[in-house]
C-alpha cells in the first residue's frame, strides 16, 4: 500500500475549505442550511424577530444609493421567485393564505389594529379563529383567507370598541359591509326585521342564490 500524502498545514486548511464549499452548494447541503433557518426562525423569540428586524432597517438606511437599488431588485426577484414557488413572501412556510402563511396573514390583518407579534396580536387572533373553527361569527359560512374573511369588532371602534379578543369576531366580508358601524345586537335586531317585513314573500332570493360563497 502507497503512503498517504502528506499535506501543509495550509494545504490542510484548503482542502477542507474546499469540501465545505462543495458540500454548501450541493442539494443536501441547501436543505441542511434550509432547515437550519427554519429552525431558528421558529424559536426566535419576539424581542429576536424585532431586534433583526431593526438591524435590516437600520443597514438599509446606512446604504448607498446604488446599493439600495440593488437591493431593492433583490428583494422584487426574492418576492416573485417565492410566490411562483407557492413560499410565504414573509418566510420559508407553504403560502396557505394567498402569498402569505398563516401566522404572516395574521400579521397582515392585525397591523391595522395594532395587534402584531410583539404584543401578542398574533396569537389572540389565531385562537379567535380556531375557537370560531373559521366559520363566521354571524352566518356560520366558512371563512376563506384573503377571498372572504375579514375582522369585525361587535362594538366598532367609532362608539369605543377596543381591540381586545372579548371585541373581536371573524365574519365574512360581505356581513362587515353591511354591519357597517352597528353594533352586533343592533345588526341581529335589523335583519329580524327586515325578515318580518318580509315574511312569507315569494320575491326573496335566497342569500347563496344572491351571490353568497
Amino acid at each position: 500500500m502507497g503512503r498517504a500524502k502528506q499535506y501543509t498545514e495550509d494545504e490542510a486548511q484548503e482542502r477542507v475549505l474546499a469540501n465545505a464549499r462543495r458540500y454548501k452548494a450541493s442539494a443536501k447541503g441547501r436543505a441542511t442550511a434550509l432547515a437550519r433557518r427554519r429552525e431558528r426562525r421558529a424559536s426566535a423569540t419576539p424581542e429576536q424577530k424585532e431586534l433583526r428586524l431593526s438591524l435590516r432597517r437600520a443597514s438599509y438606511a446606512c446604504a448607498s444609493p446604488t446599493k439600495k437599488t440593488r437591493l431593492a431588485e433583490d428583494l422584487k426577484r426574492n418576492y416573485l421567485r417565492r410566490k411562483a414557488a407557492g413560499i410565504c413572501i414573509g418566510c420559508t412556510e407553504l403560502a396557505t393564505a394567498g402569498i402569505r402563511c398563516m401566522t404572516h396573514w395574521f400579521e397582515a390583518i392585525g397591523r391595522n389594529y395594532g395587534l402584531t407579534i410583539k404584543n401578542g396580536g398574533i396569537e389572540t387572533l389565531r385562537a379567535l379563529w380556531e375557537e370560531q373553527s373559521a366559520r363566521c361569527a354571524l352566518t356560520g359560512e366558512q371563512l376563506i383567507p384573503t377571498a372572504n374573511a375579514t375582522l369585525d369588532h361587535i362594538l366598532p371602534q367609532s362608539r369605543g370598541g377596543t381591540h381586545a379578543k372579548s371585541n373581536l369576531q371573524w365574519v365574512t366580508r360581505r356581513i362587515n359591509q353591511a354591519k357597517n358601524d352597528l353594533t352586533t345586537s343592533e345588526f341581529l335586531d335589523l335583519c329580524r326585521g327586515v325578515l318580518l317585513r318580509h315574511e312569507g314573500a315569494s320575491n326573496i332570493i335566497p342569500l347563496r342564490k344572491a351571490g353568497a360563497h
